[in-house]
């Protein structure tokens, strides 16, 4: 598939390239933050056909964790193209905060915040070889 594909391209490019810092936005409740689906997101993810593509979005997070790349997996929440000023919260996914939600996620995030959490991550790296929900 391309994402799994694509992303071991990336990786072995990086590696050609002796680039250092790999950042990737996946989706909430792919991968291992699956553990916060509650039964409407598991619902709507099986009636849109998208198990495929969270399969894959698993898949790309074990490769990273396999790859001797540092990396910051970012799962955010449902993206809005609202502005909000501030992040509300950075969880890890091993934290036990991350609890299952009727939603599937922690809530709404702009795209403009995701977008100024991964550059700043970039720039200043606090979350190095792991995977963080944002919201």
């Amino acid at each position: 598939d391309v994402l799994t594909v694509g992303t071991q391209n990336i990786l072995q490019a990086m590696k050609q390239a002796d680039v250092a810092r790999f950042i990737c936005m996946s989706s909430m409740g792919s991968g291992s933050s699956s553990k916060s689906n509650g039964l409407l997101f598991k619902l709507i993810v099986l009636f849109m056909g998208l198990q495929e593509s969270f399969r894959a979005k698993a898949v790309q997070e074990e490769m990273l964790y396999a790859s001797n790349v540092d990396f910051c997996l970012v799962h955010a929440g449902a993206l809005t193209d609202k502005d909000h000023k501030d992040l509300a919260d950075v969880i890890s996914i091993s934290s036990k905060d991350l609890k299952p939600n009727v939603w599937g996620g922690p809530g709404l995030i702009s795209r403009a915040q995701v977008a100024k959490f991964m550059l700043a991550e970039l720039e200043s790296p606090k979350w190095t070889n792991s995977t963080v929900c944002i919201y």
